[in-house]
């Protein structure tokens, strides 16, 4: 267990919190969940914001000229309050399936004001809000749901945040008392989480085997375990079983998507299981057209190959697991 703090509508003034101290707090261990205003990603505790993995969304800002000054401004999505016609709904995103801090939790509506905002790599996307055209918002709100809660390891401590809270029928909502309620657990490290065997499984095209160990040498040498099938898998092993065990046992996985891996079949089959069990998968892109990966690998964060140590270091950054040698 650690000790936990909980920030809501921080003021967004200078030196309204003590970025420092609290960024201190959780890399030696502590935790803390952030509502509403605390993660306004235009406000002025820019470290802390940044420490969350938050960052800006320009296509919901505009510039405005007036005759003695000109100014960014940034434009939410504001619903008539108290109309049922505003609502938009808040849905879990596949990235944060099996997730502590969304147990119990399935689709839900708030009428809530929204701003629009992206997410760095190595933070875990847990809800977004399908604000769409519900409501008077800039285009950026209608091009697709916009992330309102998400979670990532710092140090040894952990962070998690969620984005709404403007109004006060929100804290009435079960769904958000049970979010609230299962972010203090996870942030305290009360939460009975599963270990894996390994931190990542790495899927490839035989073709491009080289590339594959690259990574995981370096992956292995930052103290990660990463499952590559040519170290796995024993002379005399059944190959899919070993496959199919080793994808089950893998916290998440990294496709390294080329021309020749998106027209291999075992690794459409291995990236698409990791979809349906819920896992983080980061597309690793190499001599290769982002606009060519399939549309569920679109929606990913990607990387380039030229720069997958900083997603190792991500990776590393959200937490080695400790071994679990037993296998289902």
């Amino acid at each position: 267990m650690a000790e936990g703090l909980v920030l809501n509508s921080i003021p967004s003034a200078e030196g309204s919190i003590p970025e420092g101290q609290i960024l201190h707090f959780i890399e030696t261990g502590g935790g803390v969940f952030a509502i509403h205003d605390s993660v306004y990603p235009y406000a002025y505790n820019k470290d802390f914001i940044a420490a969350c993995g938050i960052r800006a969304a320009y296509g919901a800002m505009q510039m405005v000229v007036e005759p003695n000054r000109s100014f960014v401004q940034v434009n939410l999505a504001v619903p008539v309050h108290g109309d049922p016609l505003s609502r938009f709904p808040i849905d879990p995103m596949p990235a944060g399936a099996g997730h502590p801090i969304l147990e119990g939790v399935e689709t839900f509506e708030l009428a809530e004001e929204a701003w629009a905002q992206n997410l760095a790599p190595g933070v875990r996307p847990l809800l977004s809000a399908d604000v769409g055209d519900r409501v008077f918002a800039p285009q950026r709100f209608r091009e697709g749901p916009i992330p309102v809660a998400a979670c990532r390891m710092l140090g040894a401590g952990r962070l998690a945040w969620f984005s709404l809270g403007h109004f006060a029928a929100t804290y009435d909502d079960a769904n958000f008392l049970r979010i609230a309620a299962n972010a203090v657990r996870w942030v305290g490290k009360e939460t009975n989480e599963r270990t894996f065997e390994y931190d990542l499984f790495l899927s490839f095209s035989s073709t491009n085997r080289d590339e594959a160990r690259a990574i995981e040498k370096r992956g292995e040498a930052m103290g990660l375990r990463v499952f590559l099938d040519e170290k796995a898998i024993e002379p005399g092993a059944i190959w899919e079983e070993v496959i199919r065990r080793g994808l089950l046992n893998s916290r998440e996985l990294a496709v390294l998507a080329t021309p020749e891996s998106l027209e291999s079949e075992w690794v459409k089959t291995e990236w698409g299981s990791a979809w349906v069990l819920g896992r983080t998968i980061t597309p690793i892109i190499l001599r290769l057209d982002p606009r060519k990966l399939p549309d569920r690998l679109k929606q990913r964060q990607w990387i380039d190959y030229h720069r997958f140590e900083e997603f190792l270091q991500a990776l590393q950054g959200r937490g080695v697991v400790s071994l679990n040698p037993s296998l289902p």
